[in-house]
């Protein structure tokens, strides 16, 4: 039990080296500015005849959004563009095929 707490403080300890040595930004020089990574940007989509367009909230995955709009999360990645499903972002802009808007 004791070897077992002390990998895990071990571990523990490795894990946030590692964190702190990669949240550090590298510059080339002295006095440069600081490069840090980019934010993803929001590519906006213009809708199509049989489509309906929705904006990304805090929280959402594309299984929950498909399942709103009775589709799938297929569909939805490749109508988007989506390489990776289950990383979109708030305030993206997805294309829901296969959905008419309900007139006002």
């Amino acid at each position: 039990m004791r070897h077992q707490r002390l990998a895990v403080v071990v571990l523990l300890v490795l894990l946030m080296t590692t964190l702190t040595v990669s949240a550090q930004v590298v510059t080339e020089e002295p006095g440069a500015s600081q490069v840090l990574p980019a934010a993803p940007t929001a590519q906006v989509l213009p809708p199509v005849a049989g489509e309906i367009t929705y904006v990304v909230r805090p929280g959402d995955t594309l299984f929950r959004i498909a399942v709103r709009y009775k589709t799938t999360v297929r569909i939805l990645a490749e109508a988007n563009n989506i390489v990776n499903p289950a990383l979109i972002f708030a305030g993206q802009t997805l294309r829901i095929p296969g959905v008419t808007p309900t007139p006002t």
